[in-house]
């Protein structure tokens, strides 16, 4: 166990004991599953149940490929994936959950986002080790509450057919600049590439520089994949893209390529199955073999979603370095929350 395991589970304990938590979520197997010690024996149960359904905030071409290489692999366990953000997916599980009744099995959203369910004590607790070869150091995380599944570096690209290499933007004053005021930057209207900058220079410093950004009239998208999208297109030299997306595009011989701009954050997703699941056990069986080195392999051939902490091995690491960019990436549950909070604050500075 890593010191940042103990440290989240330290402070997941402190946080529910000053709510006035009971109890921890239980480690049983869920009703019906028996006493499922293997992946086989998880199969069973989750055929039994005949289906998953499963959230995620990725793309349905790429999602519709994991789908079918599941459904390949175990079937008559029929996944159903929708393509919703990581939030909307949390504030539909807060509200369900209220009402006595939720939808989903199984997703996946950042560290900071899923805080409103470690708090509210909705996310099941699982024994990963015993389902998947994924699973192991780092990667568990909350007590086995969920899993780490891939970092998502959120970077600043341009269109290469737009701005000559002289002009590219080296530092995130240099986005302060007259050149590229007025409709000349994407900027994800989230602020999820900003958070963690209140982290770095302070609250204050980072509210102004989320005025000023604000005061250059940005387009504002809603999501980073509309940014690289938009960005490929033409629409606007600079744009807030997700490192994932970028590499896609890139591969694709589009005109973009990124800025020297750093360091840039790397939000820590987690997959994670709800306590009170509907099939819980195809739930289980979807996030074992997604998070499995098998599942792994797939999501990043054919989405670039992997691990980017050095010595993972992944192209993703390999692409960072080479570009000589820093990560940050928050490492306690305390920074996560903090970096949420200050998103926040950008996203109320952008009014959106």
């Amino acid at each position: 166990m890593t010191i940042r395991t103990v440290v989240l589970g330290l402070l997941l304990a402190l946080s529910m004991a000053a709510c006035g938590g009971t109890s921890a979520p239980s480690s049983a197997q869920p009703t019906g599953s028996g006493t499922a010690e293997s992946i086989d024996q998880l199969y069973a149960a989750a055929k039994r149940e005949g289906q998953v359904t499963v959230f995620a905030p990725t793309p349905t071409e790429i999602m519709s490929q994991m789908v079918t290489a599941f459904n390949q692999k175990y079937p008559g366990v029929k996944a159903n994936v929708t393509d919703l953000t990581a939030g909307q997916t949390v504030e539909r599980i807060v509200t369900e959950s209220a009402g006595g009744k939720v939808s989903i099995d199984a997703s996946q959203a950042s560290l900071g986002t899923i805080q409103p369910l470690v708090e509210r004590q909705l996310l099941a607790k699982v024994d990963w080790p015993k389902f998947t070869d994924g699973a192991s150091g780092d990667l568990l995380t909350l007590d086995g509450q969920a899993i780490i599944y891939y970092h998502l570096p959120n970077v600043i690209a341009y269109n290469s057919q737009l701005l000559k290499e002289s002009d590219v933007p080296k530092q995130w004053d240099d986005l302060l600049k007259p050149q590229f005021k007025g409709g000349k930057m994407l900027i994800d209207s989230r602020g999820n590439f900003a958070g963690f900058l209140g982290i770095l220079w302070g609250q204050e410093k980072m509210l102004q520089y989320a005025r000023d950004l604000k005061a250059q009239q940005p387009l504002f998208i809603p999501r980073m994949v509309d940014g690289i999208n938009r960005l490929a297109a033409g629409e606007a030299p600079i744009a807030t893209v997700s490192m994932n997306n970028y590499v896609r595009f890139e591969a694709k011989k589009a005109p973009v390529g990124l800025t020297p701009i750093q360091p840039v954050n790397a939000s820590t997703f987690v997959a994670y199955v709800l306590k009170n699941a509907p099939h819980p056990n195809a739930a289980r069986l979807w996030v074992a073999w997604a998070s499995s080195k098998e599942g792994r392999a797939l999501f990043e051939k054919i989405g670039d979603y992997a691990l980017a902490t050095p010595g993972s091995g992944s192209h993703l690491e390999k692409l960072l370095s080479d570009a000589k960019l820093t990560i940050w990436t928050a490492k306690t549950f305390e920074e996560v929350a903090q970096e949420d909070k200050y998103q926040k604050m950008v996203q109320d500075v952008f009014g959106k």
